[in-house]
């Protein structure tokens, strides 16, 4: 494995990436690069990698959030130049078009699986007519032109999916959101952008995003008394594979519905329990040949319907992954509101990530929150040999941002009481005193905000508070973030993932100094834990710990120092728990980080921190 560099001035960065790309792809490398936080860096590097993917004939495939994809194909445009323009370039989003058949959203993996029926990809059944002028037309704009010109494609019988993908299928760069490949059956996307025998390149943007949609992405649930999807129309299952069906949805919905948690949910009594309930009822099928059922089902593209395709699929991945997976699933109840569910969820994502990864020449993985590097071969499967870890950073690099940790309180669960509560509401006064503007306290709850602002009436506290209520409507929240605008010196009291925090990191709220109340850790969950223990299993205690607790909290942090030195201007944000000031957290934040560390709110001075007057 290469090691890490710092480079600090801009020449020297950009001469590096352009090397450390060139070796990357030359060499049929992975490369991971932290880059510092903006757009500028993140276009230069996505420049350099489509030209010399390019220069070296390789076909390249980026993935990005929905948000990014715009901005990522405008860089390949404009290096590309004027004559090329954006033919050859196809832009895919996750959320595409909606659905000919029925009246959902086209997500991109449903490109192939439902709208285009995996196994009968030549001959669309939507696909009637085609205008080889009008599909000139939108493939030389890139595929900009298919959302709105759905209707007068319909009107010629060409199914919108299937031309958005068949452009794909010549374009020389694909940029597309996580779901084009990260799906359950990448397989058939592969199969078909592969074909021309030029090597493909796979470009990542911000993975820790990835990791996070990975984990939503992977997440099945049966509800209690969910009945089997209605299968009289499909003619690939014979009577016994559709009986052994009925008796796995009443397995997962028994399940579903057991209260005791002590229960046992396990591949050997998933098994036995099945093996039990065929023999009972006369029937020769086992677990294993009712999944190559399900797969023959869906793969001929004969269900009836988009919605009962995704029910089939649902069944088929639950079960897949329970029976080939088992260590890196998790499987917990869900007692709810809306009912009580079985939940099979991924926690390994090596499982997904790594054979798919593989088949790409070189994986690049790039971002602004891409640290520490080990943390992301780990999840993603990238073999150490195989591997080049890189940190980029600039002269300019957070020269805005002053970054604070103030160690004097412990928001751990065991900590939290008045006492601590009263605390909070004296660190935010001496922020507030000693630090002009607009503040901003991002809590990891709105319990904790309230048991706060409880505490504040209690301390006489005299600034102007604006609060973020849970359950706001859209009229509250956009008189929310109008009056923190134009509040001059007020403090706003938001949540982690809520309508201020989310304005501060769109920067569409430009505070001049953030708090962030207590780490903001996933609260406790069966599947966290699950995923816990076979991650420490995995890689040793302390990084498995790291991997599942400390990473998304420290993403959090990354991120709202991206958002706040993307601004420009001088500001501060104060990490305020104890636990921000903990070796193993500390070494997970970027090297070019340059943290001040204070124990008490009496060391804690504004106006001199701005000033750069207090040492790090």
């Amino acid at each position: 494995m290469l090691q890490a560099v710092s480079l600090l001035k801009n020449g020297e960065t950009l001469i590096g990436m352009r090397g450390d790309i060139s070796q990357a792809i030359g060499g049929n490398m992975d490369l991971l690069a932290f880059l510092p936080p903006g757009r500028e860096a993140g276009g230069k590097f996505i420049s350099m990698v489509y030209s010399e993917a390019r220069r070296k004939r390789k076909r390249s495939v980026f993935l990005a959030p929905d948000e990014d994809i715009p901005w990522i194909q405008s860089v390949i445009v404009e290096t590309r130049g004027k004559e090329n323009g954006r033919e050859g370039i196809m832009a895919l989003p996750d959320r595409l078009i909606r659905c000919q058949e029925e009246d959902v959203p086209v997500i991109i993996s449903d490109l192939i699986h439902h709208c285009m029926q995996a196994g009968n990809i030549n001959g669309c059944p939507l696909q009637s007519g085609f205008d080889l002028d009008l599909y000139r037309d939108i493939k030389s704009s890139g595929g900009n032109l298919i959302p709105d010109m759905e209707e007068e494609l319909r009107e010629k019988g060409m199914c919108p999916s299937r031309v958005a993908m068949d452009i794909a299928m010549e374009s020389e760069v694909i940029v597309a959101g996580y779901g084009f490949l990260f799906n359950e059956d990448p397989d058939d996307t592969l199969s078909l952008i592969e074909k021309g025998g030029r090597e493909l390149l796979l470009a990542v943007h911000d993975p820790s995003a990835l990791l996070e949609y990975l984990s939503e992405r992977f997440r099945y649930r049966w509800e209690a008394g969910e009945p089997c999807p209605a299968l009289e129309d499909n003619d690939t299952l014979s009577e016994g594979e559709r009986k052994g069906m009925e008796i796995l949805v009443e397995l997962f919905s028994r399940m579903a519905g057991v209260t005791d948690p002590k229960k046992q949910i396990s591949r050997s009594l998933l098994v036995a329990s099945f093996r039990e309930r065929v023999e009972k009822a006369g029937l020769r099928i086992t677990l294993s040949g009712l999944r190559a059922a399900l797969r023959r089902a869906l793969g001929e593209g004969r269900t009836s319907s988009v919605t009962e395709r995704k029910n089939l699929k649902r069944i088929e991945l639950m079960l897949g992954l329970w029976m080939d997976h088992y260590s890196g699933v998790s499987r917990v109840r869900r007692d709810t509101e809306e009912g009580n569910f079985l939940e099979v969820s991924l926690i390994d994502n090596q499982v997904i990530c790594q054979p798919l990864m593989e088949r790409f020449s070189s994986t690049i993985l790039f971002g602004d929150t891409l640290y520490p590097h080990n943390v992301f071969m780990n999840s993603f499967g990238i073999r150490p040999e195989k591997a080049m870890n890189r940190s980029y950073s600039n002269e300019e690099m957070l020269s805005g941002t002053t970054l604070v940790s103030l160690g004097n309180v412990d928001l751990s669960y065991k900590h939290r009481n008045e006492s601590t509560y009263g605390k909070i509401v004296e660190n935010i006064k001496r922020i507030t005193e000693t630090t002009p503007g607009l503040s901003v306290c991002i809590f990891p709850s709105h319990f904790l905000l309230q048991q706060v602002m409880d505490s504040m009436m209690e301390h006489s506290f005299d600034r102007t508070l604006l609060v973020e209520d849970r359950g706001m409507g859209r009229d509250e929240r956009r008189s929310l973030l109008l009056g923190l605008r134009d509040s001059g010196d007020a403090v706003a009291l938001g949540v982690q993932g809520g309508t201020i925090a989310r304005a501060v990191l769109d920067g569409s709220l430009e505070p001049d100094s953030v708090v962030m109340i207590g780490m903001h850790l996933r609260p406790p969950d069966p599947a966290v834990d699950q995923m816990k223990l076979h991650l420490q299993k995995r890689y040793g205690p302390s990084t498995g710990h790291v991997m599942t607790i400390l990473m998304p909290a420290v993403w959090g942090v990354v991120r709202m120092v991206n958002a706040l030195s993307s601004t420009g201007r001088s500001n501060l944000l104060v990490l305020m728990d104890r636990r921000y000031q903990d070796r193993r957290v500390l070494e997970c934040m970027p090297r070019s980080y340059r943290i001040r560390l204070l124990r008490d709110e009496r060391e804690f001075d504004g106006d001199r921190l701005l000033a750069s007057e207090v040492p790090v």
